[in-house]
């Protein structure tokens, strides 16, 4: 089985970049559990799907299929992990510049618009970063108001991205995960 998967990735990386990835096939190991967690595009929240979340998303899809044909079950990971000042920065242009109407029509387009129009206010007027820092403190601490927006910014995001899954015909469902669960997923396993 090994040799089957080496094999696999040697052609993928002639096919892809003309030469074989010998020092990575060494480093391959089939592991006894026929279970393998595929990760996807991990498209950042807010943003448009882009050309380097195409590949990966491509890549991941091909593996999926080469390792389900090989008899794995394989698990699909889609990783919307972002977190971080920028959802603060998010929040207070959507609070300031736009609203839940514009937002629900024209989608990440609209959140895109206002996060670029905070950085041009954050400029002139450094007040605005103090008060983006605040709104991801708040989503850290789990403020119910922060944390309903960020969540209503990753379904808009949600919308576009299977949009785009859909045009290339792929099925994406698996795990949608969030570095903000970690420390949950952390003292779960510790206890």
């Amino acid at each position: 089985m090994k040799e089957e998967i080496i094999e696999i990735i040697q052609m993928a990386f002639q096919n892809v970049y003309g030469s074989e990835p010998d020092s990575i096939c060494k480093m391959v190991v089939v592991p006894a559990v026929k279970t393998i967690c595929m990760d996807y595009s991990s498209p950042n929240i807010a943003k448009n799907f882009h050309v380097g979340h195409l590949r990966t998303t491509l890549i991941g899809n091909s593996l999926y299929h080469i390792f389900a044909k090989m008899g794995y079950q394989v698990v699909r990971i889609n990783h919307l992990g972002d977190w971080g000042t920028q959802f603060g920065k998010l929040i207070v242009a959507y609070k300031k510049w736009s609203g839940k109407e514009l937002v629900e029509e024209k989608g990440i387009e609209e959140l895109l618009r206002i996060y670029v129009l905070f950085s041009k206010e954050a400029e002139k007027n450094p007040e605005l970063i103090e008060e983006a820092r605040m709104w991801f403190v708040k989503m850290e601490q789990g403020d119910e108001e922060a944390l309903a927006i960020w969540e209503w910014f990753k379904k808009i995001s949600m919308i576009e991205f299977e949009r785009v899954y859909s045009m290339l015909k792929l099925l994406t469902t698996g795990g949608i995960f969030c570095s903000c669960h970690l420390p949950l997923l952390i003292l779960q396993h510790l206890l």
